[in-house]
């Protein structure tokens, strides 16, 4: 089982702005359990990489666990032709870079999904997961109209936290003569006594 961080709060928004030009609670636009590319949020026009985003994430359980840490998202440009965008996504705890994904450089005007995995000692890096933040930087380069850089959803999966089950289910595996009694009791619709 895995659990998921999406984003829950803006943290910064140097000039990102919603679909609609608007700057209260953005991340809105991309915290979707499963992706929507219908909104989303877009940087400054031909953005200077100074001019970052960063939404929060929800709070998941520390997973006690260094592998399958992954940040996915879905980007791309505000229209064809024109400038060249790129973009850059990270995850960090406060003010420390914890992972870095592969720059997207000349990206196109569809949406298409990005991922990165952490490393098992990028993993360990994490001390606070209620401190997570993703970070999209996005730049431009060449000539002709000015573009954007739209991000529509974003998520950090990691592993379930350890722990936790139904706890009378595990005394049901210890004890065999209960095991065989919630069998019964399962069959003719009843409860164990």
């Amino acid at each position: 089982m895995a659990q998921f961080a999406r984003p829950d709060t803006d943290v910064t928004l140097n000039n990102w702005s919603d679909d609609g030009g608007g700057n209260t609670n953005i991340f809105q636009a991309i915290d979707e359990v499963s992706f929507s590319d219908t909104d989303f949020v877009r940087s400054p026009n031909n953005p200077a990489s100074s001019a970052f985003y960063e939404p929060g994430l929800s709070n998941p359980t520390d997973p006690v666990s260094s592998t399958g840490h992954i940040v996915r998202y879905r980007y791309r440009k505000s229209g064809s032709g024109g400038r060249t965008i790129q973009i850059q996504v990270a995850l960090y705890q406060g003010a420390t870079q914890i992972a870095i994904g592969t720059a997207h450089t000349d990206i196109s005007g569809t949406f298409v999904a990005g991922t990165f995995t952490l490393t098992g000692t990028e993993a360990d890096n994490i001390t606070d997961y209620t401190d997570l933040r993703l970070r999209f930087v996005a730049g431009w380069s060449g000539s002709g109209a000015g573009r954007r850089a739209h991000v529509s959803w974003a998520e950090l999966e990691m592993p379930d936290a350890p722990g936790g089950g139904d706890t009378d289910q595990l005394a049901t595996l210890s004890d065999p003569d209960r095991m065989i009694g919630s069998v019964r009791a399962a069959r003719l619709g009843g409860e164990l006594q």
